[in-house]
């Protein structure tokens, strides 16, 4: 690996993420609230995620994955996040974690030591921030994902509250304490 070609000792902290619900509808191509594809070492609390629905992609309010998107990052990682005491607001979709990405190009670092805690989330999938209304989603073999103590509320309903597929989805994943209300399904773990 060449070092020095992955950002690291992130630190994102009170800060207002938000899309006007006046683009939905507009000419712009609308994706998730923050994605993260090569960083490690980064810190994400005290945010407001506001403002996220289902366009160009399913309306996630984040991402998290490693990502070799055009095929000249096999170093690509996100690794070392924690994701703590934010709230997200008028979201289709809360956090979603790739450990592999999915470009189909290979990557010789997984997603991994992930803690997503404190969080809350509010107005899921509700009135027009339509989206899967999934709250957690794991694949790709992510490593180390630890999530817990977070609130999920909609009254429209979520899909799931945890939802692992494309096994294997994830190694060593920890899903405690953890609150929604009304969903679907409660875990939804395809093929596993």
């Amino acid at each position: 690996m060449v070092s020095g070609l992955i950002p690291a000792d992130i630190t994102i902290r009170r800060n207002h993420f938000n899309k006007p619900a006046s683009w939905i509808g507009g000419p712009w191509s609308i994706k998730n609230l923050y994605e993260n594809k090569n960083a490690k070492r980064v810190l994400i609390e005290q945010n407001v995620f506001e403002g996220s629905w289902a366009a160009a992609q399913e309306g996630w309010a984040m991402i998290l994955k490693a990502e070799n998107q055009s095929g000249g990052c096999r170093y690509c990682t996100s690794r070392d996040l924690t994701i703590r005491r934010n709230y997200f607001k008028r979201i289709g979709a809360g956090i979603a974690i790739n450990g592999a990405g999915d470009t189909g190009f290979p990557n010789d670092s997984l997603s991994g030591r992930i803690d997503i805690s404190e969080n809350w989330m509010e107005g899921v999938r509700e009135g027009q921030y339509a989206g899967n209304g999934r709250m957690f989603l794991v694949v790709g073999n992510a490593a180390d994902v630890r999530i817990t103590a977070n609130v999920a509320l909609s009254s429209a309903g979520c899909n799931s509250f945890l939802t692992l597929d494309r096994p294997p989805s994830a190694t060593r994943l920890t899903f405690t304490k953890n609150a929604v209300q009304e969903c679907a399904y409660g875990v939804i773990a395809t093929d596993l």
